[in-house]
């Protein structure tokens, strides 16, 4: 069903609930629910619940990613278990099948985003969890580095709150001002996860609170940026053999002499067609594509070195100063800059997900 060319995309597993009214007095397992949707004058109905799980898989359409969304089942809720629990068992049911998948995510709103659910996480290598949350959930800072002193060491830092605690982007993306900030929460355990805040407005807008156990840098995700324009940095988008040897080879000579005819000569092509070809099918050009796959690389080793001096090389830079420039064009912050930011666990924009026509 999934295309080999999307074989590394992920999957969602997307869980919710539906209630279906019943004016009968004899039907069994009905009872009394709150239906938060309701806009007759009452939130509350007589009838059965069910608890559902979807399977949204990615397909090629029009040369676009697109999500094909199918039914995988459902249960009926009969109060001898929580609802919760009926998601946790059908997702244990069906994670077996994607054993091979690099990546299954459960998508969930407020009322699944719960230890139930969330320590299901733990579970499976490959399964991770983004959900809508209580905007007054518990939240607090990870734990600080331990001093060495006496005493048993913090669990975690100071509490957060939405008000006051998540830097919000300068711009809108999309339709909203977003925060982002690593923490801790009793509904995963002592794992860190990443929470959003979305607002409407950065002072008196709506706000919305969101949890994901998986972090920005690790989701092979790119559907979200086609609305607008291509998104050239997948290594597995292009259906055009020869592009999709050259990202790979750039993939795995990242520290080696990426020169457009260095590229070309390892491929048997002209530097002319490849290109010409690369920018025909990727949106940018190939030397600018080989420098942001350099970028990204270099966050990668920064949070691991702390040293920008120890990550130019590294990453495939043969200047210090090159290495300077171009991290601060790219994403608008100095290396040490950048690890400032990274330790606060402010939010930061990297507009390089989304190339440029």
């Amino acid at each position: 069903m999934i295309p080999d060319s999307l074989a590394t995309q992920p999957i969602f597993l997307c869980v919710d609930d539906t209630m279906v009214a019943k004016t009968g007095t004899r039907f069994e397992n009905v009872s009394k629910l709150f239906d938060h949707a309701a806009h007759n004058g009452s939130n509350y109905l007589n009838g059965h619940c069910f608890v559902s799980i979807m399977l949204c898989t990615p397909v090629w359409k029009n040369d676009r990613v697109s999500y094909l969304s199918l039914p995988l089942g459902y249960r009926m809720w009969q109060k001898k278990e929580s609802k919760l629990e009926l998601a946790a068992s059908m997702i244990r049911q069906v994670m077996p099948e994607f054993q091979e998948k690099k990546q299954a995510i459960i998508l969930c709103d407020s009322w699944y985003t719960k230890q139930n659910l969330g320590s299901i996480v733990d579970e499976y290598q490959n399964l991770d969890l983004i959900g809508n949350a209580r905007i007054d959930s518990v939240m607090y800072d990870p734990a600080p580095a331990h001093t060495g002193r006496r005493g048993r060491p913090a669990k975690h830092g100071k509490r957060l709150s939405v008000e006051t605690d998540f830097a919000f982007s300068n711009e809108k993306i999309g339709d909203y001002y977003i925060g982002a900030h690593r923490v801790i929460t009793n509904l995963f355990g002592c794992r860190e996860i990443q929470a959003y805040v979305t607002a409407t407005e950065k002072e008196h807008g709506t706000k919305r609170l969101f949890f994901s156990t998986i972090f920005p840098e690790d989701l092979q995700i790119f559907c979200a940026y086609q609305e607008k324009e291509p998104l050239f940095l997948s290594d597995s988008l292009y259906k055009n053999k020869d592009i999709l040897a050259a990202i790979t080879y750039i993939n795995q000579h990242l520290t080696a002499d990426l020169s457009l005819e260095t590229v070309a000569k390892a491929l048997f092509m002209s530097p002319y067609s490849l290109s010409r070809t690369f920018k025909k099918e990727t949106g940018v050009a190939f030397h600018a594509y080989v420098v942001k796959k350099r970028l990204l690389k270099s966050k990668e080793i920064l949070r691991k070195t702390r040293s920008a001096t120890a990550t130019f090389e590294a990453c495939g830079f043969n200047s210090y100063t090159h290495f300077l420039r171009c991290f601060k064009q790219e994403f608008q912050l100095t290396p040490k800059e950048f690890l400032q930011e990274e330790a606060q666990n402010q939010f930061v924009r990297f507009t390089h997900f989304a190339g440029k026509k």
